[in-house]
């Protein structure tokens, strides 16, 4: 067998690998945009300003603290502030896990040691994306955020963030995204005030 067919024998191999992995992560499923609404969630904040992919550095050491005050279990979420025109270096991500279901002293020490906010219920487009492994958080808003937005300038509404929630993010199973409307930038101020 000569060294050209082998060649091209692994190169395809690779590429077939590749093709099953993005499709076992859901890169060619299709994404369903449906109007719905993002429920008021107080919640307990970090932020990261840089590019999408190091925002795990921010969740690892947010992740430490929260459990240090007693927050085991985390229904975590990201707000990202900047759409993907925005220059990598400058995109603002907020970070932080909801706590309106766990005990009043545990909340008090949540807030003493984290900033925290309302964020508001609003309308919103929405959809989901399983959840794999770590990869899906690069999968997933890749292929949400355009459908969702498409749905948006359809309607004629205009999202000012979007908001990627998990659930427990020790047994994440599905990512649900949400681009809300209808609600003045001023309800958010607290997210764009925590990085100045």
């Amino acid at each position: 067998m000569g060294v050209l067919r082998i060649l091209v024998m692994v190169a395809a191999a690779v590429i077939l690998a590749f093709v099953g992995f993005y499709a076992y992560l859901g890169g060619f499923s299709n994404v369903e945009a449906s109007r719905g609404s993002f429920e008021e969630t107080e919640i307990i904040f970090a932020v990261h300003k840089g590019p999408y992919q190091q925002v795990y550095r921010a969740w690892e050491s947010f992740d430490a603290a929260r459990e240090e005050v007693g927050l085991e279990a985390c229904d975590g979420l990201s707000v990202y502030l900047d759409g993907p025109e925005t220059p990598r270096e400058e995109a603002r991500t907020v970070i932080g896990c909801g706590i309106d279901n766990v005990t009043e002293d545990l909340k008090e020490a949540l807030r003493a040691r984290f900033p925290s906010t309302v964020l508001p219920s609003a309308e919103a487009m929405t959809a989901t994306f399983p959840y794999k492994n770590p990869m899906s958080f690069a999968i997933g808003p890749m292929k949400v955020f355009p459908v969702l937005q498409e749905r948006m300038a359809a309607e004629g509404h205009e999202a000012s963030l979007g908001i990627e929630t998990y659930g427990d993010v020790d047994a994440i199973t599905e990512m649900t995204y949400y681009l809300p409307f209808g609600v003045a930038q001023g309800a958010y101020a607290p997210l764009y005030d925590a990085f100045e």
